[in-house]
């Protein structure tokens, strides 16, 4: 992806502002200038910079959630979701927050075809508007990591049958 300036971008905005996002690897907390622009969510160090520190490529199976059960005082987190990596944002303010929740709801849904503008409250029918697409994150993530050893339900079950056994010789001996 080539490099953006903040600039070059912001006329355009669909929302921009001060946000803390923590790492990847290394899970520290930062304060980044943010900008959302179409189907991309720019994150930069500062409002002059040249070139942006990240980005963040909303896809239709993308997800933004608040996490309200991590909000703390002036902290209030929400997460967006790809099939890279679950960024963790938070925002010292709570409207600012599910602001930046709705915009890239939007945004995600525009990219899967729904129309559904934050600023019109519309509902979409057969499901929430994409917002809880998690669930179905969750179960992919889930069916992935069971396939991805091979046979996982079944490695576990010949261990617990080992150890059955094992209990069962020593049981035994304990009454002989």
């Amino acid at each position: 992806m080539s490099k953006v300036s903040v600039s070059s971008i912001k006329g355009g905005a669909d929302l921009d502002g001060w946000m803390t996002k923590q790492g990847g690897s290394i899970k520290t907390w930062k304060k980044r200038y943010f900008i959302l622009k179409g189907d991309t969510l720019y994150y930069f160090k500062s409002e002059k910079a040249t070139e942006q520190a990240g980005s963040i490529v909303l896809e239709t199976t993308s997800t933004c959630n608040p996490e309200s059960g991590k909000n703390k005082k002036n902290k209030f987190h929400f997460s967006v979701g790809t099939t890279k990596r679950i960024y963790c944002i938070w925002s010292d303010n709570e409207n600012t927050m599910k602001e930046w929740v709705a915009k890239i709801n939007d945004a995600i849904n525009k990219k899967k075809g729904i129309s559904n503008d934050s600023d019109k409250k519309e509902v979409v029918s057969g499901g929430d508007g994409g917002n809880n697409n998690n669930n179905n994150m969750k179960k992919e993530e889930e069916e992935e990591d069971a396939d991805a050893d091979g046979d996982k339900d079944e490695d576990n079950k010949e261990e617990e049958e080992e150890e059955e056994e094992e209990e069962e010789e020593i049981d035994f001996t304990i009454f002989q």
